[in-house]
């Protein structure tokens, strides 16, 4: 064996797995071109190349991977061979780690085809352990499109076999070819691969080896998944958690390899998405995305990793000449690509322009971060193509989302269009004025409600459309809102309008949706529709569609306020609406639609309950509405509103449990909704509600294991700032998701100090309040953006204090409290918001105190300790009247105890200044 240096064996390594991956005729040429500048390294892969022939030839069952020239392979010779209670019939194909026979049973309990992999002799040890990794992962995945494992076993001669489903059918392209299937038949082919694939992502297993020959067509339409070879379990599997390196790319194929596979990064989910933009862009247009014929290892790595290919739309029109294994050569024409797609090259070229080619580009993205983050939002999008409705990888722009809307309403477009060009050429001229003006009248309405429930709600819940949505939603009340005056007592109008004004207050500031972070906006617009729901049911007392309305725009009016400062406002709106909708109750007639609004209403209530002065109340109502709660979300999984009004629930009963000081209880319910939300996250992976309800849950489990376990804190909120920043780049403009942010970062930054990293803690709660600050600027009267901001500060102080710079912890001292004086000094502050000003007086007092100790005359040592005593002595006169009255929480008693302790020694401390003068 030569003495070749470390970096000559990493050459021979990557120069052996590049040669065993071409034909067998190839391999030679390629060796000898690649390493014409060293001998050494020539002659050892030389070496290494005649012993694999030699240990093929060797072996009855197998022929080294890509070895497509030569002779008939000998496993000819194991036709009739049995296995177990298997009956070899024929050789199906052969790998780099063995052979697949078609095979039957043979003890005649009964008839079934099934396909047997044998493992050959003379693997590694890492494809031994390979091999068993497939075994593992197959015995996990149990679904109609993935060949399931039936039977395992090991040969006479040692070697482990498989016995799988026998997938009857065509290869997946040369079937989709032969079949001359449409673009869209295609399309709904594409989308059953997903639906296997995210099966597989869901039970934690990375394919890693997608790739058309490796899915099987039915006859009847079906896929067929196959060759779990290289597939990785994405946890609890060391074999499985190594990614593929460069020395083990003989095991992946090179055309459909993702960038991070040939770097030798960590593989997740996104090398799958990866090779399914692949996938596609071959099934639309015929082509791959690159061609690497005549390239070296290291060009192809440059173009998979480092260029972006053409949109399938512009290969479409290319003549391009591919080599196959047996070093023929064949042309793929524009015609021919037409053909088997049964259209022309023009109209396939039209029809894969816009929203398929961004679909492809996005899945194809070098990121992995930047690719559709689950197979099943690819699925989605291609879904949506299909549907004409907008896609998640195109920007929302007007012009594009009505583009869509047009595409699917053809005909009803035409007509209208007809019917004004002939208004416009003189019809009008003809009609009585009276019935033109109704006309008109109509033709404004059913605009207007085009923009507002069909366009409207189509992308309510797309990523980055709350500015659009703002902007369908006014255009469409301006002009309903002439028409309300036109006709006041239309009621169909008059709900049309109200349903108006509460779209856009939900765009505007409602915190259960994406929103404009304009919270007093959004009460503007709820009572607008408030008082027209009143109008209706004025007019239509009887009618039981419009009395819910009420009861439930009640509700959400209720919900703002106690977001606001008006807590009193909140139980008035709250008792009423639940009023509302009691009446409505029928008991010999059960509806779950009204049991769950009025379930959601009480609940709310009992949250407004606990942050005023009724957490006994409020406690009592949550544990009645719980089992009603979690029936409907159990019986109505299909419900979304169902479920994250459930998660809702939970996060109530866990601030209640807190502030009666049961922690351990409030930590167990905040854990079963992160359960329950998970759960819901992976049947909708990407939908923005259970991001965002997901992203307000981890901020409430960090806050709770903060004390007990800081670790699984941090671990939480680093989670939890991801989804944040997310849902942040998806839609800036979306403060509910920016008030997140903020809220995460400053807890993350306090974690992040507490565990060591002071620097970047103090970067974190920067950010935070910056954003802090800006949302409370453009929106100075919302309550909880007081309250954020007033945390920040709390937070910026308690750093500063442990950091020993009490200057700055002062200043953030002095900002917490002024912030929470001016929310109670409205007079309706609820306990615990009293309770929080006692503490951060509290806290500005030990401030002065630190500082009495560190100054350095006697003056400004007595002037901290005075101002010391008057900041604790005003913190605590709010637990004495808390006390007085009988509302003073076990949770406070700690705060309580130490101010009261340090006041005492403050006012010792004076004492011995006045006796020394």
């Amino acid at each position: 064996m030569p003495d070749l240096r470390s970096d000559q064996w990493e050459r021979v390594k990557a120069t052996l797995d590049a040669a065993l991956a071409l034909p067998v005729d190839d391999r030679a040429a390629y060796v000898d071109d690649t390493c014409a500048d060293d001998v050494l390294v020539r002659d050892e892969v030389r070496s290494l190349l005649d012993a694999h022939n030699r240990a093929s030839l060797d072996c009855p069952f197998t022929r080294s991977l890509g070895d497509d020239g030569g002779s008939p392979s000998p496993v000819d010779a194991q036709r009739g061979r049995r296995l177990g209670p298997y009956r070899l019939l024929e050789p199906l194909g052969e790998g780099g780690m063995g052979t697949v026979h078609l095979a039957e049973r043979a003890d005649g309990l009964y008839r079934r085809k099934v396909a047997v992999k044998i493992m050959r002799h003379g693997l590694r040890a890492e494809d031994e352990r390979r091999f068993e990794a497939e075994r593992r992962i197959l015995a996990r995945l149990d679904h109609p499109r993935i060949a399931r494992m039936i039977d395992a076993g090991t040969t006479p001669e040692h070697q482990p076999y498989l016995v799988m489903d026998y997938a009857a059918g065509r290869p997946l392209l040369e079937a989709c070819d032969e079949r001359r299937l449409s673009v869209r038949e295609r399309l709904e082919v594409f989308l059953a691969i997903c639906d296997a694939v995210q099966y597989a992502h869901r039970h934690l297993v990375v394919h890693r080896d997608l790739k058309p020959s490796n899915i099987v067509l039915s006859d009847d339409g079906d896929v067929c998944l196959l060759d779990f070879g290289i597939a990785k379990l994405l946890e609890g599997d060391p074999d499985g958690a190594q990614p593929l390196t460069r020395t083990g790319m003989r095991t992946l194929t090179l055309e459909y390899a993702s960038p991070e596979q040939l770097l030798g990064e960590p593989i997740t989910a996104g090398a799958d998405i990866y090779a399914l933009g692949l996938l596609l862009y071959e099934l639309l247009c015929g082509h791959r995305p690159f061609g690497f014929t005549s390239l070296s290892l290291g060009e192809v790595e440059d173009r998979i990793c480092r260029r972006d290919p053409p949109p399938p739309s512009r290969r479409v029109g290319e003549v391009e000449t591919v080599e196959h294994a047996d070093v023929s050569l064949s042309a793929i024409q524009p015609r021919g690509v037409s053909a088997a797609r049964s259209t022309t090259p023009a109209r396939l070229t039209q029809a894969l322009k816009g929203d398929l080619d961004v679909i492809v580009m996005k899945a194809l993205r070098k990121e992995p971060e930047q690719r559709y983050h689950s197979a099943d939002q690819l699925a989605e999008d291609v879904q949506h193509h299909l549907r004409g409705v907008p896609v998640h990888a195109r920007p929302a722009t007007l012009s594009y989302l009505l583009s869509r809307y047009v595409r699917r309403h053809r005909v009803i477009l035409a007509s209208a269009l007809l019917v004004t060009a002939a208004l416009a050429g003189g019809l009008a001229a003809t009609l009585h004025q009276a019935r033109e003006a109704r006309s008109r009248f109509e033709q404004v309405r059913s605009l207007s409600n085009t923009l507002l429930f069909d366009l409207h709600d189509e992308i309510r819940d797309m990523r980055g459309t709350v500015r659009m949505r703002q902007l369908l939603v006014s255009h469409a009340i301006e002009q309903l809102d002439d028409l309300r005056r036109d006709a006041a007592d239309d009621p169909s109008l008059l709900a049309e309008v109200a349903e108006a004004y509460q779209r856009i207050g939900e765009i505007q500031g409602d915190p259960s949706y994406t929103n404009l972070g304009d919270l007093n906006g959004a009460r503007h617009q709820y009572e607008h529709a408030l008082k027209l729901w009143e109008r209706l049911v004025r007019l239509r007392p009887d009618d039981p569609d419009a009395r819910r309305a009420l009861g439930l725009i009640l509700g959400r009016l209720a919900l703002l306020s106690s977001w606001g400062s008006d807590l009193e406002g909140a139980m008035a709106h709250s008792a009423r609406g639940l009023e509302v909708l009691e009446s409505l109750v029928d008991p010999l007639r059960p509806d779950p639609d009204l049991t769950y609004h009025m379930a959601k209403l009480w609940s709310e209530r009992a949250w407004i309950l606990i942050w005023s002065d009724g957490i006994e109340e409020g406690n009592d109502i949550l544990a009645r509405q719980e089992p009603v709660l979690r029936g409907l979300a159990r019986d109505h999984p299909e419900q979304l509103d169902f479920q994250l009004t459930y998660w809702d629930h939970c996060n109530y009963a866990a601030d209640g449990y807190r502030y009666l000081g049961k922690l351990d209880e409030a930590r167990t319910v905040l854990m079963a909704g992160r359960t329950h939300l998970n759960t819901l996250l992976m049947r909708l992976p990407d939908h923005p509600r259970v991001l965002t309800s997901l992203r307000a849950c981890l901020i409430d489990v960090g806050e709770m294991f903060e004390t007990p376990d800081p670790a699984f804190a941090r671990g939480i909120y680093r989670e939890g700032t991801e989804i944040a920043r997310r849902l942040v780049a998806a839609d800036p403009e979306d403060q509910l998701a920016v008030r997140d942010l903020g809220r995460i970062l400053g807890a993350l930054g306090q974690i992040e100090h507490r565990l060591g990293d002071g620097e970047r803690a103090l970067s974190l709660l920067a950010e935070a309040l910056d954003i802090k600050e800006r949302q409370q600027v453009a929106d100075p009267k919302n309550r909880s953006l007081q309250q954020d901001l007033s945390v920040v500060h709390w937070r910026l102080r308690q750093v500063h204090v442990e950091r020993g710079e009490f200057d700055t912890a002062l200043k953030h001292g002095l900002s917490c409290a002024e912030l929470i004086e001016a929310m109670a000094a409205t007079g309706d502050a609820g306990e615990i918001e009293l309770a929080h000003l006692a503490q951060a007086r509290g806290h500005v007092g030990q401030i002065h105190r630190a500082m009495a100790d560190r100054a350095e005359t006697d003056g400004e040592r007595r002037r901290h300790l005075e101002q010391a005593l008057d900041w604790y002595e005003r913190g605590l006169a709010i637990f004495d009247d808390q006390k007085a009255r009988g509302v003073f929480l076990g949770d406070w008693e700690v705060f309580d105890g130490a101010f009261r302790r340090e006041k005492d020694e403050v006012s010792a401390r004076l004492a011995g200044h006045a006796m020394r003068r």
